[in-house]
């Protein structure tokens, strides 16, 4: 919350990282993103409390969105013509679309120019090269996307490992998002698997150094290249089978 010296009064920028706060607990995730949108244009330097309110409102409001998408294109009700629920995909993929901008345009303008250490550099580039990932989930043949996502997360990773621990939850973060950039958007599951192998054989032994926080990205890293792996050694044996 909100911290006041005494005699101190709320800015109008306090007002709204209260309301963004507010927004957060009613789960009205839309608001949260006007609410840190106003307020980084008001002063655009944040701490962690306030980095977590940004984050959180936009990757929630476009999450609910592309889990929405996710759903009806996987729907498999034969009742419904699909070209009305194509309709409805592509008006959420227009409300996705808007929020990426939006956040991008913050990180470029504002965000990214006033917090210059490393660790909010390499978190702001990660945010910048995952919102670009969801607009190239929307248009896969928009080369400039998928170049400025790649661009963004090249970045966000030299400045993590140039200035992060191993273990650190962006710098694994950064790996992750990276390796399911590659592997979704690039088709390209093999670099992905490098791109993962190589940091966990870096970890290797360092395990029980593993911070909490980190706990989680560090286990997705294992659990996809597994998945990898075996979908690597299916296309081979397909491979194999068609050469026969």
């Amino acid at each position: 919350m909100v911290v006041l010296r005494p005699g101190e009064e709320l800015t109008d920028r306090d007002e709204l990282i209260l309301q963004a706060q507010l927004a957060e607990e009613a789960e009205r995730y839309d608001d949260m993103m006007k609410f840190m949108t106003d307020a980084v244009k008001l002063h655009s330097k944040l701490n962690q409390e306030e980095r977590r309110l940004l984050y959180h409102g936009f990757r929630n409001a476009a999450g609910i969105r592309r889990t929405s998408i996710f759903v009806l294109k996987n729907s498999e009700d034969v009742e419904i013509d699909k070209g009305k629920v194509q309709a409805y995909v592509d008006n959420i993929n227009h409300e996705v679309w808007g929020i990426c901008k939006c956040i991008i345009e913050l990180l470029d303008q504002h965000i990214i120019p006033a917090n210059d250490t490393k660790d909010d550099r390499a978190f702001y580039l990660k945010m910048k090269a995952d919102y670009y990932r969801y607009m190239a989930e929307i248009e896969r043949d928009n080369g400039d996307v998928i170049d400025n996502a790649q661009t963004a997360y090249t970045q966000g990773l030299f400045e993590a490992e140039n200035s992060l621990p191993p273990m650190d939850q962006t710098r694994l973060a950064l790996v992750l998002n990276l390796s399911v950039f590659c592997h979704d958007i690039l088709g390209d599951t093999e670099e992905a698997c490098c791109i993962v192998e190589s940091t966990l054989d870096d970890l290797s032994g360092r395990e029980e150094f593993c911070p909490p926080e980190s706990v989680i990205p560090l286990h997705m890293l294992r659990d996809n290249l597994q998945l990898w792996t075996q979908e690597t050694a299916e296309s081979e044996d397909e491979l194999v089978l068609s050469l026969r």
